[in-house]
């Protein structure tokens, strides 16, 4: 199933238990009281979308490590 990326940041707040995934899901990423912690699962989100996209990279931190 593919979600959009509203969807996947509410299910990582659903399972940190910031947010409750039926009553008080995110409806925006802007005018939120929860803005540190929504903004902390985009950039998580931002990291893992750019390794995806980047094999190169990936490739480079294996080898290294």
């Amino acid at each position: 199933m593919a979600y959009t990326f509203l969807q996947a940041v509410n299910l990582v707040l659903g399972r940190l238990q910031i947010v409750d995934n039926t009553n008080s899901a995110i409806t925006s990423f802007t005018g939120d009281p929860r803005a540190q912690d929504i903004n902390t699962v985009i950039q998580c989100w931002n990291e893992v979308i750019q390794e995806l996209a980047d094999p190169t990279e990936q490739t480079t931190e294996r080898q290294v490590s």
